[in-house]
């Protein structure tokens, strides 16, 4: 069983995977929480692990995280629609960060396919930019 602290810690990395948040402050502002509380529960300090500060992770992603998880010890993170449903699998990302720390997180199947199809279309967008550029350059140079 998890301990809060890393149960804080892996929904924070979660947020972060999906590109939700990028630093601890928009975590904060996020879930409504006073960003150096928040801070010093990231840092383990019992009186800031509370169920209110998981009841606002949840209330802040409602779709993504399991209230039961952080309150009740029951079942995983995730509810069920990010976790495996049908042919929609998880990836597990695990390694060490530049400070040393260990990370593990899940990033959806569904996630993955919609960053896939969003930089395929801005690639796609470039590329008609270019060929409309050169266009431009070769008319400018028949003058």
């Amino acid at each position: 069983m998890k301990e809060k602290k890393e149960k804080l810690k892996d929904a924070y990395e979660h947020i972060r995977s999906l590109g939700k948040v990028h630093i601890q402050k928009e975590f904060a502002d996020k879930i409504k929480c006073d960003e150096r509380n928040l801070s010093s529960a990231f840092n383990g300090e019992g009186k800031y692990l509370t169920d209110n500060l998981f009841k606002r992770i949840c209330k802040a992603f409602p779709d993504i995280f399991n209230i039961d998880y952080f309150l009740k010890n029951e079942g995983s993170m995730l509810k069920h629609n990010y976790q495996t449903v049908g042919d929609i699998n998880n990836s597990t990302a695990v390694g060490v960060n530049v400070y040393g720390n260990d990370n593990c997180f899940q990033i959806a199947e569904q996630d993955i396919m919609r960053s896939i199809k969003f930089y395929q279309d801005l690639s796609e967008k470039q590329q008609q930019q270019i060929e409309k550029l050169l266009i431009i350059i070769e008319n400018l140079s028949k003058k």
